[in-house]
């Protein structure tokens, strides 16, 4: 009980905050990641965000410290309470959180697969065992595929729909000559031990080994070989760089000036259609690639 309290006391001082309180709206968004993905398609006077990392709505905060409700959930339930939406919606699908909402049959709850999924660091690593776990529960899952959909229906109850990419969905494909021989779409970590392969490899330095055999073979058969940046420009190409010298390969960046989510994804996807094959380790945008109709290889 005192660490919750420490932990809410914490979250006032260090945290932005809001006293406003939530008005009644029809949807709920949980967190803002691509909310705009969806609010293009509502009235934006019908929504709102429920924002898990910005900041903290001290009026709900205050009323559950009074009722002694001291957790992270207790909090998200009273906020959607106040809100009284129709229908609640995240695009992170992987946020275990979001699957133990109170049920309500006053409305719906739907998350949609934003990115890839895996048993490693991910969520089928958590739960293996093909049991429902209790108080996990959505009404609809949109999912990539229907494996995919399996997968969470093994322990979320709840009912998935295979749709492909929602934010690739968004952008018809361009059926234009394509311009980029073969493009390695880069999953380079600033910190490499978050996702190590073994005790020698790390992330990168597996990705630094297939790069160079995909600038070998570029060269050899006079091909065009382009490395499509993940984030920290500077950095990655930096790093390809020091492995790979200075020719035979160009790197494109992300533009990371760009804050709006519906241009950022314009440009991805019309990036994507204008490659001849695609390359990756396990980046979600070479899944997408595939849905796009692209020749997509994985070295997994």
């Amino acid at each position: 009980m005192l660490n919750r309290v420490f932990k809410v006391l914490k979250s006032i001082v260090l945290g932005k905050f809001t006293l406003a309180e939530p008005s009644k709206k029809k949807l709920l968004i949980w967190d803002n990641n691509l909310a705009s993905c969806i609010l293009r398609y509502v009235n934006k006077k019908d929504a709102t965000i429920l924002h898990l990392r910005e900041y903290i709505n001290l009026n709900i905060l205050f009323k559950n410290f009074f009722k002694l409700k001291f957790s992270t959930l207790d909090y998200f339930d009273s906020y959607i309470d106040k809100v009284d939406p129709k229908v609640v919606v995240t695009f992170t699908d992987n946020a275990e959180l979001f699957y133990k909402l109170k049920k309500s049959n006053k409305r719906i709850k739907i998350f949609i697969q934003n990115a890839w999924r895996s048993a490693d660091n991910d969520i089928f690593g958590r739960y293996q065992k093909k049991t429902k776990i209790k108080n996990f529960y959505v009404d609809h899952m949109l999912v990539f595929n229907q494996y995919i959909g399996q997968k969470y229906n093994s322990f979320i109850k709840g009912n998935y729909k295979p749709i492909g990419s929602f934010r690739s969905n968004l952008i018809p494909i361009k059926k234009k000559l394509a311009k980029y021989d073969i493009v390695y779409i880069s999953t380079f970590r600033e910190n490499p031990h978050t996702k190590k392969i073994n005790e020698k490899y790390s992330v990168n330095s597996i990705q630094a080994q297939l790069a160079k055999y995909i600038l070998n073979f570029s060269k050899k058969n006079k091909r065009k070989f382009v490395i499509y940046g993940k984030s920290s420009p500077k950095k990655e190409k930096a790093f390809y760089k020091k492995f790979l010298g200075n020719e035979g390969w160009t790197y494109i960046a992300k533009n990371p000036k760009i804050t709006d989510d519906n241009i950022k994804i314009r440009q991805t996807y019309s990036f994507i259609d204008k490659c001849k094959l695609v390359v990756s380790i396990d980046s979600t945008l070479a899944y997408e690639a595939i849905q796009r109709n692209k020749k997509t290889i994985f070295f997994d």
